[in-house]
């Protein structure tokens, strides 16, 4: 695992449904540098997006079961 994606973790655990771009401003990266990241994730089954109610244009990124432990 790449330190980025370590940290994303660690964030994302301790502010559940965090948005991407909130994300990307605690990582100090650029907005769409965090897609590939989450991509990452996703595809290791530790992180989720999930659509937001109010904005259905946004996401709130959640940690799996997976990435809680």
């Amino acid at each position: 695992m790449r330190p980025a994606q370590f940290s994303a973790l660690a964030i994302i655990e301790q502010n559940p449904g965090l948005m991407q771009a909130d994300l990307a401003k605690a990582l100090a990266i650029e907005p769409p540098q965090v897609v590939p990241l989450l991509n990452k994730l996703e595809e290791r089954a530790l992180a989720v997006r999930v659509r937001c109610k109010p904005d259905k244009r946004s996401y709130g990124i959640f940690l799996s079961k997976s990435g809680e432990t």
